[in-house]
Formats: C-alpha cells, structure tokens, sequence
C-alpha cells in the first residue's frame, strides 16, 4: 500500500475530508519548525468512537503510543505521517509521496471529548477565506490536465509562518468528526 493510498484508506475512515476530490495540500510539515512527536501523549491513547461505543458498527479509532488502529488498517507515527503540537492542539501531517506535499488535521482533545478539523475545499467559501488569510500568492490552485477551465484537483496552501496556520485552523478549517473516548489506554 503506498504512502498516498495508506492516508486515504486511514484518514478516509478519520477525516471525511477525504471525501471531497480535491486535495489540500502544504508543503512541509504543519507548524512550521516544530520538532516531531515520537509518540501520541498519554492523555490521548485509547479507543474512541464517533458513537461513544466500543462494538457500535460506527466507527472507531485506537490510538497507542505510536499508532492509529481502524477496523482494518494501522498507521505509525514516522517519516511519512508526522505528529506536532501547537497549544492545545495535535496536528497530524501525512505525506503524499506522488506530489512530496503533505495533508493536515488538527485535533483537539477536551475532556473525553476529541473534535477532528481538516482543509476541505468544497466547503462553500473556503478557497475565498483561504486567499483572505494567507493573501492569493500564498493558494494555488492547481486543475486536472493543467487546464484552467478544468475540474479542480488541488489547492496548495503555502503560510508564510505559524501564526498564519493558526489563522487558518482557527478560521478557514472544517469541522469533521467529534470522537468520544471510550476507554483509556492502560
């Protein structure tokens, strides 16, 4: 399973961003400059579930130190999925090795609560937010068969510092999923 194909079949099943058909992409991993968690922090390990149910057929997630387990497939933290923190926040960073750009979720853990975001840009506005924050040299769009009038297939997003992937996570993120913790890890 390739790099690409591992983040569409893991996070399809965690982020439904994956859903829409274009992808939003960075060019490094996101906060800029941060070094890389080895491992999920304690407080985050566990089984969690969109239904608050261990044997529910929605789905559900098990995070251990260094994987994310779904139904059938595992990712581990390493050089093609990276794990960062910014305040109170875990962003996931998968690396898509056919275009050497990287896909971001931000993660926020309250309590047993966890509410997933992700860039998605089929939501109503979202390339508009996006050029207001970052400015439009920063969001290029890139069209399938390098034809303008073309179906979109990418937007590549390019802050210029952290503080404007804040602004981005804060603002011109998707809501996706809110996880309930089901059970701790031991």
């Amino acid at each position: 399973m390739t790099t690409s194909s591992t983040f569409r079949g893991l996070l399809g099943l965690l982020l439904l961003c994956t859903m829409g058909c274009v992808d939003v992409t960075f060019s490094e991993p996101m906060p800029m400059h941060r070094r890389d968690l080895k491992r999920f922090p304690k407080s985050w390990q566990g089984t969690w579930s969109t239904s608050g149910k261990v044997d529910s057929p929605d789905e559900t997630m098990v995070l251990t130190a260094t994987e994310m387990i779904f139904a059938n497939d595992t990712m581990k933290l390493g050089d093609n999925a990276v794990l960062q923190r910014m305040g109170r926040h875990l962003v996931l960073n998968l690396r898509d090795d056919e275009v050497s750009r990287w896909t971001v979720s931000v993660a926020r853990r309250q309590g047993n609560w966890m509410t997933v975001r992700c860039f998605d840009a089929s939501e109503s506005g979202a390339i508009a937010r996006w050029e207001t924050l970052l400015g439009p040299e920063q969001v290029t769009k890139l069209h399938r068969d390098n034809d303008p009038e073309g179906k979109l297939k990418e937007v590549q997003l390019n802050p210029r510092n952290n503080r404007q992937f804040k602004a981005l996570v804060s603002v011109g993120a998707t809501e996706l999923v809110r996880y309930q913790r089901v059970t701790p890890q031991p």
